[in-house]
């Protein structure tokens, strides 16, 4: 039969009951040592509590998002490093804070919110940050990307950067104090964290500091310290040492043989080191042969290695090597290459070189459209041959819609910059009063602008000028002197005029052979009014040698 048990408590004796009262309070007042399953148990519970009562610090929660955000010992995981980053954030840990910044930034785990991201940085940079600090130094500084330029507060952040040390800080706070950037100038400050950005290896600030020694300024000259932290600078390829040493390098470069290899020497070094400006030059001065044999491999070689780190000025010497093939073969699909280079970092020069292929389409497709675009982007640049070359395509309707008022403002930028060429079309234009009003006075001093560069052209047109009597008295002598200026440079007017000045005997002796000369040098050079002189006088010669033959024998 089952034992049964009753669920109501048995009376106890009362010595029982007392017994187990007195086990009680005793059990209470001094509670008995557990067993070994009581201790681990107790160990559990004091573990959990002690978790639930210790929750992770803000340093811990932002390590263990920046382990999310990178996959530190753990799977990536964006989610649970924005989750820590806000948790260690809120908690006013200002790395986190930075941190946070970056990511509302750059909108890689959450949309981009800008506002978001300004409020983080500031309370991360407000809290010693130096990172944030140096990066809402930036943002002041440019204005972007919050959109609020504001020196005075670039400055300030700036300065809490450097005085952390931040070496990039101190370069900025050096830069503002010598500019007056955000603060008043002071040269002595500005040597101060130029020196404290220089010991810690700054290119710019061992630069900065050798022209304070150079100069003299806030401190005593010294010429030696000088060159001592140019070398420095020159040592991290610092572009402005560099060119700084070869300059002093290079003033004894002709007459000392040690100089100059001392300087290639240096550039070598840094070249080979990567340093994009020691490239451009060690090319140069292979090209050139300046101080050692001309070596065009080695150039090209030194030039394309720059003109790939975005050296504007390799680029462009690429270009030009392959554009006039430099190297014995023209290529001009090499050319438009490096040209292209050089024109989208805004060269005026390669700009013009490249609307020149597009527009005479040399071994490439002629395309007018790119011609003009090019010669517009480098008349921008304030470059005069672009400028005449642009008022030639407006004037003419060249790959463009006509438009004379604009072609003659071209014309007059170009001459007013003394280009020869643009002063003699401005003469042409007041002669013929096309699109300016015809003036002879003005054509002659145009004329003479151009003529003083020794411009064949403009010589050819005071001869024309002189022989009119316009604008000026009539002259025959004076014509004939800036007609033989002209054709001393094949200028196939001025020698067709001569030509007719000796055949019809014009205030020289007559002479149909001289006459003739003159008209076969033109004509060689295609010009057509040469061309039908020449057959009237073959022509005329043939009729009077038949007379003549005529005469003596029959």
């Amino acid at each position: 039969m089952a034992k049964t048990h009753s669920l109501e408590p048995k009376p106890a004796s009362p010595g029982a009951a007392a017994k187990k009262a007195a086990k009680t309070l005793s059990l209470k007042a001094k509670p008995a040592s557990p067993g070994a399953a009581t201790k681990k148990a107790a160990k559990n519970v004091t573990k959990t509590l002690s978790l639930k009562a210790k929750p992770a610090s803000p340093a811990e929660l932002y390590e263990k998002g920046e382990a999310y955000y990178f996959g530190i010992k753990v799977k990536a995981d964006y989610k649970k490093a924005l989750k820590m980053f806000h948790l260690s954030s809120e908690k006013g840990y200002p790395d986190a804070q930075y941190a946070l910044s970056m990511v509302y930034l750059k909108g890689k785990i959450v949309r981009e919110d800008l506002n978001e991201s300004l409020n983080w940085l500031l309370k991360a940079a407000k809290a010693g940050q130096v990172r944030a600090q140096f990066t809402l130094a930036e943002a002041y500084n440019s204005g972007e990307p919050y959109r609020e330029k504001n020196l005075a507060k670039a400055f300030r952040f700036y300065k809490k950067a450097a005085d952390q040390g931040l070496r990039a800080a101190q370069r900025q706070v050096s830069k503002a104090y010598l500019d007056g950037r955000g603060v008043k100038k002071d040269e002595k400050l500005a040597f101060k964290y130029c020196q404290l950005a220089a010991l810690q290896g700054d290119a710019w600030a061992q630069y900065s500091l050798g022209n304070f020694y150079l100069a003299g300024q806030v401190v005593e000259k010294d010429k030696k310290k000088a060159g001592k932290y140019w070398c420095l600078a020159a040592d991290q390829g610092h572009d402005q040492a560099l060119n700084t040493l070869a300059e002093i390098y290079s003033r004894g470069a002709s007459r000392k043989r040690e100089n100059a290899v001392i300087v290639f020497n240096w550039f070598k070094r840094v070249a080979d080191r990567g340093a994009r400006v020691g490239q451009q030059k060690v090319a140069q001065w292979y090209f050139k042969g300046i101080g050692l044999q001309r070596d065009l491999n080695q150039a090209v070689k030194y030039y394309k290695l720059a003109a790939a780190q975005g050296d504007v000025k390799a680029q462009f010497a690429m270009g030009k090597y392959y554009s006039q093939g430099q190297g014995g073969k023209k290529d001009y699909a090499q050319a438009v290459k490096y040209y292209k280079l050089a024109a989208d970092q805004g060269d005026g020069m390669a700009q013009h070189n490249l609307a020149v292929i597009y527009f005479l389409g040399q071994n490439v497709e002629k395309d007018m459209a790119q011609a003009v675009k090019y010669w517009y982007l480098s008349a921008e640049q304030g470059f005069a041959l672009a400028k005449l070359n642009l008022a030639i395509t407006l004037f003419n309707g060249y790959g463009t819609l006509t438009n004379i008022p604009l072609a003659i403002e071209y014309y007059r930028q170009a001459a007013a910059q003394g280009l020869a060429l643009a002063q003699f079309s401005l003469g042409v234009l007041h002669v013929n009063g096309v699109g300016l009003e015809q003036d002879f006075d003005k054509a002659l001093e145009y004329y003479r602008l151009a003529a003083d560069q020794d411009c064949h052209e403009a010589h050819s047109g005071l001869g024309d000028l002189y022989h009119n009597g316009w604008g000026v008295e009539k002259d025959l002598d004076q014509a004939i002197k800036y007609w033989l200026l002209a054709a001393a440079k094949e200028n196939t007017k001025a020698l067709f005029q001569l030509g007719q000045v000796y055949e019809k005997g014009l205030q020289v002796k007559k002479d149909l052979e001289l006459a003739k000369m003159f008209f076969e040098r033109a004509a060689k050079k295609g010009f057509e009014p040469a061309k039908k002189k020449l057959r009237k006088l073959e022509k005329k010669a043939s009729q009077d040698f038949q007379v003549e033959d005529y005469l003596t024998y029959h």
